[in-house]
């Protein structure tokens, strides 16, 4: 996509009663700004967030599959999202020079509990070493604390 395009995708495979964000993440060495939006049917309910070189946009589905805050889509039966690259600065990289193409990953992913799905896959590794900080590095660490003692002898 060259700067000032925009590229429209649609949300394919949404489920109901699931919360989704979609993502765009694009590299820092690249001076652009990403504008992403929802097309018709227009709602001011459904926000954007705009974090180091992420933009994203986070929903929830009903029982029905539809958007919450949102209507049906009418024209397409898919939900559409536009995304519009823009030149932000000044680009370091004499190989990339400007107004030429932006490169760009976009992702709908799954989100549990507010935290990306595939984050739970960590949650074992993330336990196992609160586990081994607590039995093995602590008392190693403090070995005069009384608890600790207590679990040594």
């Amino acid at each position: 996509m060259k700067y000032g395009d925009s590229v429209i995708y649609e949300l394919h495979n949404i489920r109901p009663n699931s919360h989704y964000e979609v993502r765009i993440s694009y590299p820092a060495t690249t001076p652009t700004s990403f504008d992403m939006e929802f097309l018709e049917p227009k709602s001011e309910s459904t926000g954007t967030r705009d974090i180091l070189n992420t933009e994203k946009i986070m929903f929830t589905t009903d029982s029905s599959g539809y958007i919450v805050g949102r209507e049906q889509p009418k024209e397409s039966k898919y939900y559409q999202v536009k995304a519009t690259a823009k030149e932000a600065g000044v680009a370091t990289d004499p190989s990339n020079p400007p107004h030429s193409s932006v490169v760009f990953n976009i992702v709908l992913e799954t989100l549990l509990y507010g935290a990306p799905y595939e984050l739970t896959k960590m949650v074992p590794v993330i336990l196992g070493l609160v586990v081994l900080v607590f039995s093995i590095i602590l008392p190693q660490v403090f070995p005069r604390v009384s608890g600790f003692k207590k679990l040594r002898d």
